[in-house]
């Protein structure tokens, strides 16, 4: 069984560290999130009744296009006054445990923008006070193809798991070719309530996260949205339903 990451067990601190295995991996349901509305820790600092030492897990995280074959990561800045910096980790695949492995770089607060090496992959951030407590992940975002093979040969949503969901979900989709692609969650009278994507995507299949804030970190209201994934002059649509 893995160590489960304990900041500083010696002095009482068992508030979770950097890559510790228990962090966002508490129970799923919906009724024992974190206070913060992140999937609950492992541990005394778990749950809708804990109180928080941590940060709260970083919102708005969004990728964006710097240049040919390069992107961007930019978040909202964490309120807490003790933070310290920000992790970034980049993953092989959907799904990855963060690790010591997967870190892609540091940003000291209050920046809050980071431009990855490599083009491609899944990425998330998390958030480090001074005392070295973790808070929660991010919502992941994608670039590049995310799977092996040929191009799809349409544009298309593949899946959106959960769904409904809360506090977020990930949504699989498809582009055959090569070029600017949206991903934009709207409500019921067509306003954009969050953009998911707006960047030029290799042809492949790509993965991005809502987690349930619209693009001013708010929380979204509980109810029917409509995903756009628009790409080469066509568009495909899908229904979300966010739940209470």
């Amino acid at each position: 069984m893995a160590a489960p990451g304990f900041c500083n067990p010696a002095a009482g601190d068992y508030a979770l560290a950097l890559h510790s295995p228990c962090l966002d991996r508490g129970d799923p349901d919906p009724d024992c999130l974190d206070p913060d509305g992140s999937r609950a820790d492992v541990g005394v600092y778990g749950g809708p009744g804990c109180t928080p030492v941590a940060p709260a897990a970083v919102a708005q995280l969004d990728l964006t296009e710097l240049a040919a074959a390069s992107v961007g990561l930019g978040w909202a800045p964490n309120g807490e006054p003790d933070v310290d910096h920000y992790v970034v980790y980049r993953l092989p695949e959907a799904g990855t445990q963060p690790g010591a492995a997967h870190v892609a770089g540091t940003v000291a607060h209050p920046g809050h923008t980071f431009a990855p090496g490599q083009p491609d992959g899944w990425f998330t951030v998390v958030a480090v006070d001074q005392q070295g407590h973790v808070g929660g992940y991010s919502a992941t975002v994608t670039a590049g193809a995310t799977a092996a093979g040929d191009a799809p040969r349409a544009l298309a949503i593949a899946d959106v798991v959960p769904n409904p969901f809360n506090p977020r979900t990930t949504i699989r989709f498809e582009v055959p070719r090569a070029g600017r692609v949206t991903a934009r969650i709207h409500d019921m009278r067509g306003r954009v309530v969050r953009t998911l994507a707006d960047a030029d995507l290799a042809a492949g299949r790509h993965t991005a996260t809502w987690d349930g804030r619209d693009d001013q970190g708010g929380k979204a209201a509980a109810g029917v949205y409509l995903l756009r994934v628009a790409a080469g002059g066509e568009q495909r649509s899908a229904k979300l339903v966010l739940a209470k």
